[in-house]
């Protein structure tokens, strides 16, 4: 279940390298108490999990009665903790690693794919020449370029996927990005009468892959536009506020 603790009072229990334990939510401001009221959470304990030394994952219990774990119950958590950390913690290792294999393979079949898809686009673009515009044939051949240009679409992005590179951080202005998004989009959106907007974005330059980056925002404009259907608005913002973040303010 991820609460707010899971995003702060754990990470605060790594750093603290130390058993973390609520004993009554209610009474405790640093909890999100109304999603604990929710889920029915009164009690909290959260111990780590060590691989060589090294925290590698951690144990939670929780309870919907105030007060339900004692010492007694802490000590069997780290027992447990010690019994099934190592062994759980490899077997994720191995399944990592038997995914990645999987993505490399899947990888080649996409690049196999991508050729022939370009063999056959070129053939077509040699055809198109020799029908006459709005006859039968040439529509057809439209229909097929388009599907073959999806068709890559969906290569392309699944390699980029299955080989995501490393960010290239570099500083990046949010109110240019989202023009540029705003830009790519709005007339395919225009198409389903959906309204794609900018407001409120600043300037202030956060450091950031600016391709990647640009790749969120698109999917995210585009599930908000596939969501919609028909008739809507999509709008974008960037605003600028202090937050606390990893006992930091910035």
């Amino acid at each position: 279940v991820w609460l707010d603790l899971a995003s702060s009072l754990t990470r605060e229990c790594l750093r603290s390298d130390e058993v973390f334990r609520r004993d009554d939510t209610e009474n405790d401001p640093l909890l999100d108490r109304a999603a604990c009221r929710k889920l029915g959470l009164r009690s909290i304990v959260i111990v780590i999990l060590y691989r060589h030394g090294t925290a590698a994952g951690l144990l939670k219990l929780v309870s919907s009665r105030p007060h339900a774990f004692g010492e007694r119950e802490v000590a069997v958590a780290q027992l447990m903790a010690g019994l099934v950390g190592s062994p759980l913690i490899r077997a994720i290792h191995e399944k990592s690693e038997k995914l990645a294999s999987l993505a490399f393979f899947a990888a080649g079949v996409a690049h196999e794919i991508r050729n022939p898809l370009t063999a056959i686009k070129a053939r077509l673009f040699t055809h198109q020449k020799r029908f006459v515009t709005g006859s039968p044939e040439a529509e057809d051949t439209i229909f097929i370029s388009e599907e073959i240009g999806r068709l890559e679409r969906i290569v392309g992005e699944f390699l980029q996927f299955a080989r995501p590179s490393d960010p290239l951080l570099a500083p990046v202005s949010p109110e240019e990005l989202l023009c540029e998004v705003r830009e790519l989009l709005a007339p395919q959106l225009a198409k389903s009468s959906i309204v794609l907007t900018l407001t409120d974005a600043v300037s202030t330059p956060v450091r950031a892959d600016r391709q990647q980056i640009k790749q969120v925002l698109i999917n995210l404009v585009r599930n908000a536009a596939e969501s919609i259907g028909h008739d809507g608005r999509v709008t974008l913002r960037a605003r600028q506020r202090r937050v606390g973040f990893g006992g930091q303010v910035g």
